[in-house]
């Protein structure tokens, strides 16, 4: 039996909500095993611009 949402016409099955549920949750799983991973690589990044702050760039300023 399908389930009525706000815009006219448009019907969500119950399957299609647990579709949707599902994939959240797997998205989260995944979120929740590979955080160490993620957090490491975003701190690779970063570090790997290193970038230089505005007095040491000042101080070799012509």
């Amino acid at each position: 039996m399908p389930i009525e949402t706000l815009h006219e016409g448009i019907s969500v099955d119950f399957a299609d909500v647990l579709l949707i549920i599902n994939v959240f949750a797997i998205a989260m799983l995944f979120g929740v095993l590979y955080i160490d991973e993620i957090v490491a690589s975003i701190r690779r990044a970063v570090t790997a611009v290193k970038v230089q702050s505005l007095a040491l760039r000042l101080r070799f300023w012509p």
